[in-house]
């Protein structure tokens, strides 16, 4: 693996690749170089801004790279990573479920779905009638990885979370989904024409529901407001009592 790189002006001071970790998984296991040319990325990486990898098929590239910018992330070093294909096919490759976020929608930039579906990925949806959270998907991959790709406005990626991941990590464990908490709605005209609404409510001590003042799906502060959210059918529904999910 050849690495070529433009030096950083009063980089950090060089440490030893081969023996540092990169960052720690969850369960307290340590990501770091597996070879001498892994070594040299890294090295090369906390030395310069932009750094180019050459190297065979399986040499680690991917790998190191994808470390490199998750730890730059947890490090607070970078605010976003910016998803591209061999990211996702390094991630398929090792991962039974991908839980990706933005770049969903239909626009010019929002290349998740074109990506998925060059990676050979069936489309199971693309779009609900939800709000929020309309432009979330779901995608199944060529060894059968579950990919959910939800949007990235923060309201509707925790939405999300709730309406589509929980469910879905349940089911495919084995648990019980379903039958939990309701919440009284005594003002209907919040519903809406043709969507289901995941409408932020507080819960009162008799079961009622109160619909709190919320801003766009970017008013993650909003949320404070309130303690979880009611689900909503489209208008014309008899019942009052609907499906109360908390945040927590």
């Amino acid at each position: 693996m050849n690495n070529g790189a433009g030096r950083r002006t009063g980089g950090a001071p060089r440490r030893s690749a081969a023996t540092d970790a990169i960052l720690f998984t969850p369960m307290g296991g340590a990501v770091k170089a597996k070879t001498p040319g892994q070594g040299r990325l890294v090295e090369a990486a906390r030395m310069a801004d932009i750094v180019f990898a050459v190297g065979p098929a399986g040499t680690g590239k991917t790998y190191v790279s994808v470390a490199l910018a998750v730890s730059a992330l947890m490090s607070r070093q970078v605010k976003k990573i910016v998803l591209a294909r061999p990211a996702v096919e390094a991630l398929l490759a090792t991962h039974n479920w991908l839980v990706l976020t933005g770049a969903v929608s239909m626009g010019a930039r929002d290349f998740v779905p074109t990506l998925l579906d060059d990676l050979g990925c069936r489309k199971v949806f693309h779009g609900v009638a939800h709000r929020p959270g309309k432009p979330a998907g779901c995608w199944v991959g060529p060894a059968g990885q579950v990919i959910l790709a939800l949007p990235g406005n923060p309201v509707s990626a925790l939405t999300g979370l709730h309406v589509f991941l929980i469910p879905a990590l349940a089911a495919a464990a084995g648990a019980a989904v379903g039958g939990g908490r309701r919440g009284v709605m005594d003002d209907l005209s919040l519903q809406l024409a043709d969507f289901t609404y995941h409408l932020p409510v507080t819960l009162g001590a008799d079961g009622r529901a109160t619909a709190t003042t919320a801003g766009n799906s970017g008013d993650f502060i909003g949320l404070l407001r309130s303690e979880g959210f009611v689900t909503l059918p489209p208008r014309g529904a008899p019942d009052r009592a609907f499906p109360f999910t908390p945040w927590l």
